[in-house]
């Protein structure tokens, strides 16, 4: 009997630990596609308008043909930057290059227009979009 208890804690306990695992692994999921819809959405991120960018099977969500070709091709930059990497050129490109086009969609500084009282993307939206870019790869 001592036996059936002990094996029955360790199954619980497996359980348990895989069900947080699926869960973790859904809800990741669930923030990268929300971040891919703020990189498609015209009115959000707008990334395709200069970028090219080709998902993976895995990564569902909204897809558009028509895309950019005036900046860099994105379809693989997860395996070129890191998180902290992504961070930057998504919240402001012109510290790593100052003569980007690239909006800064995290900062203000060095904003000049009088009205615009909030960045263009939230810090969540950023790292929203950091984390669908991470899958690129």
């Amino acid at each position: 009997m001592r036996h059936w208890t002990f094996y029955l804690k360790y199954l619980l306990v497996g359980l348990l630990l895989n069900c947080s695992i699926s869960h973790a692994q859904t809800m990741d999921s669930d923030r990268v596609g929300r971040g891919f819809e703020v990189i498609y959405n015209r009115n959000l991120g707008n990334c395709v308008t200069c970028h090219r960018i080709d998902k993976p099977d895995s990564n569902r969500g909204p897809t558009l043909e028509k895309q950019g070709n005036f900046g860099p091709d994105l379809s693989k930059v997860g395996s070129r930057y890191n998180q902290a990497q992504l961070t930057q050129w998504v919240s402001d490109a012109r510290k790593i290059q100052p003569q980007t086009f690239m909006p800064p969609y995290g900062s203000l500084e060095d904003i000049t227009l009088p009205n615009q009282a909030n960045t263009l993307l939230t810090q969540e939206q950023i790292a929203l979009v950091v984390e669908a870019l991470l899958t690129l790869k």
